[in-house]
């Protein structure tokens, strides 16, 4: 009986699969004006049994900013918090140019006003197996107000900064708009990430520094500290 069971269950994990997906980033922060400025390129794998049509990338960063469903959800509950922000304390990220298939095209949005989700139709299907190369130029500001990022005099938290591949699984693409009660659902990746920063800026982050000094040396943490 035991064996049996052993075997359906192994048995179950052969068909698990996950899509395959590297991010190449260079990013510059203009600390003035608060702006980020990036470039990059997202090379993906379609491991699913499925030919794909579409693609998707979150832009977590305009949930921060008014017309989005997170401000919508906030004015309906009286929680007034980014609906009525103006220029310069709202959050933004903006795709300048992209290239999908070596074919230049702008996103459409599906959820507009809300602009989380970016959509491109794709040239031609993906096959299992297949992989593309989708290339964006994009800029990105932090909101004021501090909710999962922000920005406050020379500190920038930023979160999902990036223009980020929205999940395909077993259900499909889980191309959902960002609300206050979701949570960030996102595809195992590798990463090579190249940033611009005034010199005495520290880098809060996680990765392996391969060239230049992320401020490391000078905010170490003592694991001997106890708090109460």
């Amino acid at each position: 009986m035991l064996p049996i069971l052993f075997l359906l269950a192994a048995g179950d994990t052969t068909g698990y699969w996950q899509q395959q997906v590297a991010y190449r980033i260079t990013a510059s922060l203009d600390e003035p004006s608060g702006v980020l400025t990036g470039h990059v390129r997202i090379s993906y794998v379609n491991r699913s049994p499925d030919a794909l049509h579409d693609f998707y990338v979150h832009q977590y960063l305009n949930a921060f900013r008014p017309g989005s469903r997170w401000a919508a959800v906030d004015s309906a509950e009286q929680r007034d918090r980014f609906q009525h922000l103006k220029d310069p304390d709202y959050a933004f990220e903006r795709i300048r140019r992209a290239t999908v298939m070596g074919e230049s095209r702008l996103p459409d949005y599906p959820y507009a006003p809300d602009s989380t989700i970016a959509h491109w139709a794709l040239p031609r299907p993906l096959a299992p197996g297949d992989s593309l190369v989708v290339e964006i130029d994009w800029q990105a500001r932090l909101s004021t107000l501090p909710r999962r990022q922000g920005r406050q005099g020379r500190r920038f938290d930023f979160a999902q900064w990036y223009p980020k591949v929205v999940v395909y699984d077993k259900y499909g693409w889980e191309d959902h708009p960002l609300y206050p009660a979701g949570e960030f659902y996102g595809e195992f990746a590798t990463y090579e990430v190249t940033l611009d920063l005034p010199e005495d800026q520290v880098i809060g982050a996680t990765g392996v520094p391969v060239e230049g000094d992320p401020g490391w040396a000078h905010a170490k943490a003592d694991p001997a500290l106890e708090i109460d």
